[in-house]
């Protein structure tokens, strides 16, 4: 198909496409298991498939990257490619990998970066509301989302329907990032 230079579409990846591309069952699970030559080899077909197909093949390619290799458990590859990003996707990549690598204060101080107008800020309320499994949960949107609430969440011991809702926003977080990276 030809496509003006300056299109750009909007590539809608549902979680069921998003376990086969990646490669393993995205739903539930942040991370995939294997190994790191499979996971490199992954991270290079799709990055180049995802640009090419949004049309974002110079400008977000990074990003696109990023996303793509944080979800494989590519954390140090992810965060080569964000580490001067003064973009607000750069910095969010960043916050994420941080919090993902354990060093929380470090991911507080990449969510500050982004601001309070988080991007993705409503949607995660929104699904924090919805996952309420608990109050440590159900408090990371009150009144408002909250990344100071998201990183300290990390840090405490949480009953194991919180722990499986924390997974599950962590999810909704990277899936509502990477769709917005991979939009025109």
């Amino acid at each position: 198909m030809n496509r003006d230079a300056g299109e750009r579409r909007h590539v809608d990846v549902d979680a069921r496409d998003l376990s086969e591309l990646l490669g393993f069952d995205a739903e539930t699970r942040f991370m995939a298991e294997g190994t790191k030559s499979t996971h490199a080899d992954r991270l290079a077909r799709w990055t180049h498939a995802v640009a090419t197909m949004t049309g974002r093949a110079n400008d977000r390619r990074e990003s696109i990257a990023a996303g793509l290799a944080i979800r494989l458990g590519l954390l140090d590859e992810a965060h080569e490619l964000v580490q001067d990003a003064e973009t607000r996707d750069g910095m969010l990549w960043h916050a994420v990998i941080h919090r993902l690598d354990g060093d929380l204060e470090n991911a507080r101080y990449w969510y500050r970066r982004v601001g309070r107008d988080h991007p993705d800020a409503q949607r995660l309320a929104e699904t924090a509301r919805s996952l309420a499994a608990g109050q440590a949960i159900a408090s990371l949107a009150q009144p408002s989302w909250s990344n100071d609430r998201w990183i300290d969440r990390h840090r405490e011991r949480l009953a194991p329907a919180d722990a499986q809702a924390l997974t599950l926003l962590a999810i909704a977080e990277w899936e509502a990032h990477f769709r917005r990276v991979t939009t025109a």
